[in-house]
């Protein structure tokens, strides 16, 4: 059996997953708070504070490990769903197909093309539908993203193999191959 599996930049996802448990995933669906979420949201208004908290003193840091973990489906890391780096480059014979969040559209249609799907399988286009909300705040510090990369290494790792072993479409050349808007992504300085 061939896999076929979509990646996200991990900040990217982290913040868009942010927002959606603190809508408690409205208006798509709702899925209320738990107690845990409850106190992150109140102690962390943004991406950008937990993610400084990350990086604070030990009472915040603590604060913060523990408000990463009650968001637990957004700080998944990918090897839960893939297994590791090294496990993934020995799969590679059965992976078909590997595409990025930020290019899904037209590697959706790669990937139709593929499996020779009738050209009326489409994403959905409604915001809601396609659950995008552009009405977050993304700002993070320097301090920030150095934080969340490093608490997303691994996955940083994955994605980065991925696209060395020419797994990761690459939607603005038409083939599989280095991406030259994702090659420093996440990557720390």
């Amino acid at each position: 059996h061939k896999v076929v599996f979509v990646l996200r930049d991990p900040i990217e996802r982290f913040i868009s997953g942010f927002y959606d448990r603190r809508r408690e995933g409205c208006p798509r669906y709702y899925s209320p708070w738990s107690q845990d979420e409850a106190l992150t949201f109140r102690r962390f208004a943004t991406p950008n504070a937990i993610a400084e908290g990350l990086a604070g003193q030990e009472t915040e840091a603590g604060a913060a490990r523990q408000g990463m973990a009650s968001l637990d489906r957004m700080t998944q890391p990918l090897s839960d769903w893939l297994g590791s780096a090294d496990y993934v480059m020995s799969r590679r014979n059965d992976i078909l197909f590997v595409g990025w969040q930020e290019d899904l559209e037209v590697d959706f249609e790669r990937l139709k093309e593929m499996l020779g799907l009738p050209a009326a399988v489409k994403l959905p286009v409604d915001d809601i539908e396609a659950n995008r909300s552009s009405d977050v705040d993304r700002f993070l510090s320097a301090r920030a993203r150095a934080t969340l990369s490093s608490w997303f290494a691994d996955d940083y790792l994955i994605i980065e193999r991925c696209r060395r072993a020419g797994l990761l479409a690459d939607s603005s050349h038409g083939e599989q191959g280095d991406d030259p808007k994702t090659a420093d992504i996440g990557r720390p300085s």
